[in-house]
């Protein structure tokens, strides 16, 4: 154990030790990241770039300024009680990013700190001190809220618990790891002034034991943030990545508008499988920070009515996880066989006409391998069940009343009203799926152009 804690320590063996850890952690996110882009990316291709000024605008407003996470979470909500503290959250992690990147590269190269901004220096420590104990007063709240004031439709889950043990976590070794390693320099820096506190309270111990108490406090306090970044993109917490592209890229327009329609291309019927949506449509997937605000403030989920905008877009999150990453490995080969195909045709080893190439005398097995992956991907995509009327069922989407409370509350710019309205076309116009009574509505437009069904001479 001893020998343990000085290899982790040593200013040879540390460097070497966590240059490892930190490769393979941030090699296994990207490795996701890349991932959950490439499912977002079977979409259709519609992602706005216009108006890039009022778009930067959006993004400093709604996600640096955070405007609308002060706002009313649901009707009835106690007062003083609202998401206030994520702010506090929120504008904490941005500046203990700083000290973050001093203590990855203190775990380099343990000479290196922000030292050389010189008079910057000492009013930075003293922010992320502070800093870092308001974010640990706002993940007790956090917990208080959770336990005791029980907003609607925001339990205290295993997963909420995780991730503000690890948030407090981050906050308490930052702490300890400074304020020891103060005493084990027999140095107080009163810049740091909670950290300075900790280094009072425990100056009688050695400096040999301080300084690996020091240590065990930095590895501690490396692992949980490594864990945290690749624990982010499988846990609601994936809105850190995602609610920045969504609020930049959200619709500038008048939202609600259904887009138009081909009626001469049976695939143009409205969405009925997750890749016929927009990327940007399923961009909102990512963002969604489980806030609650769209389902406590819809009119229909309040009657008891089957639908939570919430929980719909955790539904269609679902899908496209579960979906698309068989059809980006259907696009994939796909893409992959056609390379293959123009490759062998320009030496006369393919052709439309012999496709095995036999008679050139090439060996075309690659391409044929990847046929045979492609007919096992496409069999297991059409195994899957269908999206709407099964994990988004009828009854939920008709119960829309296309209001845009959900939209308009939301704070990462979800747009829920557009989703459910082009599955309902798909429903109409594909499955011929719809309640009785718009069906009987539909028929007396048919039959008579107006939906009551009276007769033209009847009418005045």
């Amino acid at each position: 154990m001893s020998s343990l804690i000085e290899s982790l320590s040593n200013p040879l063996g540390k460097p070497f030790i966590f240059a490892v850890l930190f490769a393979a952690a941030n090699g296994f996110f990207l490795w996701t990241a890349l991932r959950f882009v490439r499912f977002m990316m079977i979409g259709r291709p519609e992602i706005p770039l216009d108006r890039i000024g009022e778009r930067v605008g959006s993004v400093l407003v709604y996600w640096f300024a955070q405007k609308k996470v002060p706002e009313k979470t649901a009707y009835g909500a106690p007062a003083g009680f609202t998401s206030v503290h994520h702010l506090i959250i929120f504008w904490g992690f941005l500046t203990i990013t700083v000290g973050t990147i001093e203590l990855f590269m203190n775990g380099l190269n343990p000479f290196w700190d922000f030292s050389p901004l010189g008079p910057l220096y000492h009013p930075l420590k003293w922010f992320i001190d502070v800093f870092n104990l308001l974010v640990l007063f706002a993940v007790g709240f956090g917990f208080f809220r959770r336990l005791v004031v029980k907003p609607r439709l925001i339990p205290m889950s295993g997963e909420a618990a995780l991730i503000l043990g690890m948030i407090g976590g981050l906050m308490v070794t930052h702490f300890f790891f400074h304020g020891l390693r103060m005493v084990s320099a027999r140095e107080i820096e009163d810049w740091s002034p909670v950290s300075a506190t900790v280094a009072r309270t425990f100056s009688g111990l050695e400096p040999s034991l301080a300084h690996v108490l020091s240590e065990i406090n930095w590895w501690i306090h490396v692992s949980i943030l490594l864990f945290f970044l690749n624990f982010i993109p499988y846990s609601k917490h994936i809105h850190i990545l995602g609610s920045m592209p969504n609020i930049f890229f959200r619709n500038l327009g008048q939202r609600g508008v259904m887009p138009k329609l081909n009626l001469e291309d049976e695939n143009d019927w409205g969405v009925g499988k997750i890749e016929q949506f927009t990327q940007k449509s399923l961009m909102d997937q990512y963002a969604c920070t489980e806030c609650a605000r769209c389902s406590n403030f819809c009119p229909a989920f309040n009657t008891d009515k089957p639908l939570s905008p919430m929980k719909l877009i955790h539904d269609l999150r679902d899908e496209m996880l579960e979906r698309g990453a068989i059809v980006s490995t259907i696009q994939s080969l796909q893409q992959q066989i056609a390379e293959q195909q123009k490759s062998l045709s320009q030496i006369g080893a393919w052709s439309p006409e012999s496709p095995t190439g036999a008679s050139s005398g090439i060996d075309t097995t690659a391409t044929a391998l990847l046929e045979e992956q492609l007919k096992q991907a496409q069999t297991a995509h059409d195994a899957l069940p269908p999206m709407v009327g099964n994990r988004i069922q009828d009854d939920t989407l008709w119960a829309c009343t296309t209001c845009g409370a959900c939209q308009e509350v939301c704070p990462v710019f979800i747009d829920h009203p557009l989703k459910i309205l082009q599955m309902r076309t798909h429903l109409v116009l594909t499955e011929s799926r719809m309640p009785t009574e718009l069906a009987r509505t539909f028929q007396n437009l048919e039959k008579n152009n107006n939906p009551w069904g009276i007769a033209a001479e009847k009418r005045m």
